[in-house]
């Protein structure tokens, strides 16, 4: 009975029917992996000593976070239009709070989201209820909780001074992959490819300071005893990791057997580790080694759909979600604009730019400010046709007016002869 007023208290159970109503979801706190073939303690900070798993996270939260950010609004015609003074776009592209910058903010949300599954921020909202900061919490202080069909998060933290249930509209909440209420960590999964390749970091320090790599046989005369041999080797070995130079006292002798780092496999292993993490955050290789693609442009194309575009999208849905009312959903949306990263290399950018203004899509004006240069005035505004190109519907009746001109026209040539003729004859 103790047991079940003291579940009720913490967790909101039901007393009558013991159902929970109540019930913490998820476990935010570092990750420390279990067993794995390596022997290799994985946690969430030891992970980033990996340099490829350092590269992916860096790279992927980094990229999303210098993109401008910005909610448009759509009218009956699908254009949309950009809102610079909505809040939202306020908190992600001007000042999120008295102490972040934008970038630093959702670079920080990304790279908790990506290590350990899930990254948080607290709204402050004014007395109208419109969203007026946003403040990074660490993952230690949230807990998050299913309350009546609905996430609540129980929040202690002591830097913002912050200890209160926190209703879910309330707390920005980026989840990586998991189940519908908390994301978990890519280290849970990966915890095998990340031990072996701290192992493998590991023995390559070994091997290639001195110590650690040093192959070799102590041949002695005489010497018979197991804890005497254990004794001498020892004594060897202390004096090469003093100053790398060995002394053995005595009648034996030292042969030295090197192992090529190639013999070993290592530079192949370390190639393997690399591709191995990388398909854990859909990374494309040309972006942690040399490039195996030869269009660039192909390659940020591939990086942009594939590793960024799901982060983006979850991003995008939580600012709709938690950022706009319910009036403005419908007709607005929260943007985070990839076209930076899709320019490609010059002789790509060349060829859009040609392609959309030969086409009309855009204007001159439109192409200098995708450049981030400035427009030229009302005149560049203005969008352009090439004069041999007509719309679809019309191609029947231009040609009918082609050929009722040519008739007219031969229909005088032929009348203004005869009379000439006729002149001529008088």
């Amino acid at each position: 009975m103790e047991k079940q007023n003291i579940l009720q208290r913490i967790f909101g159970i039901n007393k009558r029917a013991f159902i929970p109503t109540m019930v913490p979801v998820g476990n935010n706190f570092s990750f420390f992996g279990g067993a794995n073939l390596a022997n290799v303690t994985v946690s969430s900070e030891s992970a980033l000593k990996v340099s490829t798993f350092y590269s992916c996270v860096r790279s992927i939260s980094e990229d999303i976070a210098k993109l401008p950010f910005v909610v448009q609004l759509k009218d009956s015609n699908g254009n949309k239009t950009d809102q610079p003074f909505h809040p939202a776009t306020q908190l992600f592209n001007q000042t999120p709070n008295g102490f972040s910058t934008p970038f630093t903010l959702k670079q920080t949300l990304f790279e908790r989201a990506l290590r350990k599954g899930n990254g948080y921020a607290y709204i402050e909202r004014n007395n109208d209820a419109e969203p007026i900061a946003i403040y990074f919490i660490e993952n230690e202080y949230v807990i998050p909780i299913l309350k009546d069909r609905k996430l609540i998060y129980n929040v202690t933290d002591p830097i913002l001074g912050l200890t209160e249930m926190v209703k879910g509209e309330d707390m920005f909440h980026i989840r990586g992959f998991g189940d519908a209420y908390i994301g978990k960590s890519v280290i849970q999964y990966a915890s095998e490819s990340i031990a072996n390749g701290i192992a493998l970091q590991d023995y390559g320090n070994k091997f290639f300071s001195g110590g650690g790599g040093m192959l070799g046989l102590i041949t002695t005369k005489g010497m018979q005893n197991e804890n005497s041999a254990k004794a001498f080797k020892k004594s060897f070995t202390d004096s090469l990791q003093e100053d790398n130079i060995g002394f053995i006292n005595g009648d034996a002798t030292f042969t030295k057997m090197s192992v090529a780092p190639n013999e070993a496999q290592f530079i192949e292993s370390s190639d393997a580790k690399v591709n191995d993490i990388a398909r854990w955050f859909r990374m494309p290789l040309g972006k942690l080694q040399k490039d195996s693609v030869s269009n660039i442009e192909a390659l940020e194309i591939q990086y942009v759909q594939d590793t960024l575009m799901p982060w983006i999208v979850r991003f995008e849905q939580e600012c709709e979600a938690k950022l706009l009312t319910k009036k403005e959903r419908p007709v607005m949306d929260a943007k985070i604009v990839t076209s930076a990263l899709l320019r490609g290399d010059s002789a790509a950018v060349e060829r859009r730019v040609k392609t959309m203004f030969y086409v009309g899509a855009q204007s001159p004006n439109q192409i200098l400010r995708s450049l981030d240069m400035n427009g030229i005035g009302p005149e560049g505004d203005k969008r352009y046709l090439p004069v041999n190109m007509i719309p679809a519907s019309q191609v029947e009746k231009f040609w009918e007016g082609k050929d009722n001109s040519q008739a007219t026209q031969t229909g005088a040539d032929a009348s203004g002869s005869g009379a000439n003729n006729n002149n001529i004859s008088q």
